[in-house]
């Protein structure tokens, strides 16, 4: 019964935008409860059907969103575009952004802002927590 207030549930968002019949499935549930048979298969042929209608008219509303593979990956940064342009020492300089080289693998840089004095207000910033990049291979996002 629950998988079918479910479906209600969710074909009312898709229809309406939010939930505004909150007793849809109580009829289901009332027929259930009210029944007397001690036989599964009457309850599973009734609710399957109910169910499996319920999951056709969900599905048909359900139309997948073009997805635009045109436009920039999502894992380029902010930051990497003001490395580029700038350079390492200007996000130190400008933005107050610490960067740690790791020792054993030098090519790795750590970033963190500082929480004092870096402008919290600039995503370039927000990016920069705990973030950590490859030099070698054009600033390859290793950890965010």
């Amino acid at each position: 019964i629950h998988s079918i207030r479910w479906l209600y549930f969710g074909l009312q968002v898709i229809k309406t935008g939010e939930v505004c019949n909150h007793t849809q499935g109580n009829e289901e549930w009332d027929w259930v409860y009210s029944n007397e048979s001690t036989d599964w298969d009457d309850y599973y042929i009734k609710m399957r059907l109910i169910y499996k209608g319920l999951c056709d008219e969900f599905r048909a509303l359900c139309v997948p969103r073009e997805v635009d593979y045109s436009s920039p990956p999502i894992d380029r940064l902010y930051l990497i575009d003001f490395i580029h342009e700038y350079g390492l020492q200007a996000l130190s300089r400008d933005l107050s952004i610490i960067i740690t080289r790791d020792e054993d693998y030098p090519n790795l840089l750590h970033f963190e802002s500082d929480s004092v004095n870096s402008p919290n207000d600039c995503p370039i910033v927000s990016e920069a927590r705990c973030l950590i990049l490859d030099e070698e291979d054009d600033y390859r996002i290793i950890c965010r």
